[in-house]
């Protein structure tokens, strides 16, 4: 109600009126966009909770699958795919190679070098590592990334996360050299009782990690002349994951996990059958991960656009009524108030006609790293040429550029939800309603 009468009395008709003013897509772009990902979800999310049940149920499940035990037997079966012929994952992915192999990768990328500092650097903690970055041809400062990876009490949250300990700014640089970016990437990679051994990582914490470090390549890559426009400094809200989420998945390039999938002990390389198991991860019960985002953002949307207490219509009236129409099945009671409180106190919480924009980087990501699959993923020149134009039409401008005309620059064309579909396992080829892919 607050959001509405505030855009009311800036001129606006609504809260999703006023906000999308300010975003890569607009208000019909995102609902179209929504309708779309819910009507392919739909098939593949009951056909997903069916091979569920009968998993659970080969495993002992006594009875139908109730609301609370769905996340207990997913996590079993992403468990079991993910063993590769019983393979201990977490072996191959020791914490110093996935470092070299992930900045081999920046490397080839983004032509920049990831120089350790070592003792001349104070820190808040002795395991964390400080490392300077520059580019690799001219030897040029384009800032410093602090790890601090490891998990201690002092930790707030599981998972990796970046965070920006100095922006980038011409203003308060010196001499006419900007001020560089100084980034911090928080992860919880546990330590070895045995300090001779290295620590590991499980994939979910090297894709984690891969995320973060797209983050922190965001901030420090740019080459914005405005401060404020610098990095993610007033990028749109739909466009500000993007590039961190595209490196993200090159955690999933076959290529990529030879390169940082070496045993701990014996530094045998991740074999095949275990990159194919990780790469199908990509898909796996995606169908309900959408659906489920899906319907909140769909949520979101409606109470910032539609939702009018003059007419009569309530807001558990509204979350209602969409929650059912993407149902797979008849829902218990319970399930549906959690479900709906869930939703409500995020759109309260500051998501405000921006639940979707999640989904739509992961749409901008998918469909610029298709770019460098179509165009020979495994040949260097191509991936050199490519990363350098990744790197100048998307990350150098930071929000000083509009994200419509980056992408433009960068893929030819306007983006296409088909490659999102296509890695999500929810599409095979090309859009038969059409004959070629969809924009977005």
């Amino acid at each position: 109600m607050m959001r509405r009468d505030w855009a009311r009395d800036l001129g606006y008709n609504s809260y999703a009126d006023m906000a999308f003013e300010s975003r890569m897509a607009t208000r019909r772009q995102a609902e179209t966009f929504l309708l779309s990902l819910q009507n392919v979800s739909l098939a593949a999310a009951r056909r997903e909770q069916e091979e569920l049940a009968a998993f659970a149920l080969k495993r002992g499940a006594t009875s139908e699958l109730l609301p609370w035990d769905i996340a207990f037997w997913q996590a079993k079966q992403q468990a079991e795919y993910l063993k590769a012929g019983g393979l201990d994952l977490t072996a191959y992915f020791s914490l110093p190679v996935v470092l070299s192999g992930s900045f081999e990768l920046v490397s080839r990328l983004f032509g920049i070098k990831m120089i350790e500092v070592e003792g001349a650097v104070p820190v808040w903690h002795e395991s964390v590592r400080v490392f300077h970055v520059i580019n690799a041809s001219t030897s040029f400062p384009l800032g410093a990334l602090c790890l601090d990876l490891y998990s201690a009490p002092r930790k707030r949250q599981a998972g990796f996360w970046a965070e920006v300990g100095v922006r980038y700014s011409r203003l308060l640089g010196a001499h006419g050299v900007p001020r560089r970016c100084i980034m911090h990437i928080i992860g919880d990679v546990a330590p070895t009782a045995d300090e001779t051994l290295p620590a590991t990582m499980s994939f979910q914490q090297v894709h984690g990690f891969f995320n973060a470090l797209g983050h922190a390549l965001q901030e420090l890559l740019t080459d914005q002349r405005e401060g404020l426009a610098a990095g993610c400094n007033g990028m749109e809200l739909d466009a500000v994951k993007f590039p961190r989420k595209f490196f993200g998945l090159w955690a999933y390039d076959p290529a990529v996990l030879r390169s940082i999938g070496k045993h701990f002990r014996t530094g045998e390389t991740l074999p095949d059958s275990a990159i194919d198991s990780i790469v199908g991860m990509q898909s796996f019960h995606m169908g309900s991960r959408l659906l489920e985002e899906v319907r909140a953002a769909r949520i979101d949307l409606e109470l910032h656009f539609r939702f009018d207490p003059e007419r009569g219509e309530s807001l558990d009236h509204i979350m209602r009524r969409i929650y059912h129409e993407m149902v797979i099945r008849q829902p218990h009671e319970e399930e549906e108030l959690v479900l709906l409180s869930s939703v409500a106190g995020n759109v309260v919480n500051g998501y405000a006609a921006g639940y979707y924009s999640d989904l739509w980087a992961e749409v901008l990501a998918a469909d610029a790293f298709e770019l460098f699959q179509e165009s020979g993923i495994s040949d260097e020149v191509t991936v050199q040429r490519l990363g350098r134009h990744f790197h100048n039409t998307i990350l150098r401008p930071g929000a000083g550029a509009h994200p419509l005309t980056a992408f433009q620059k960068f893929r030819n064309r306007k983006p296409r939800i088909e490659p999102f579909l296509r890695r999500c396992g929810l599409r095979h080829g090309n859009d038969p309603t059409n004959g070629k892919d969809q924009e977005a």
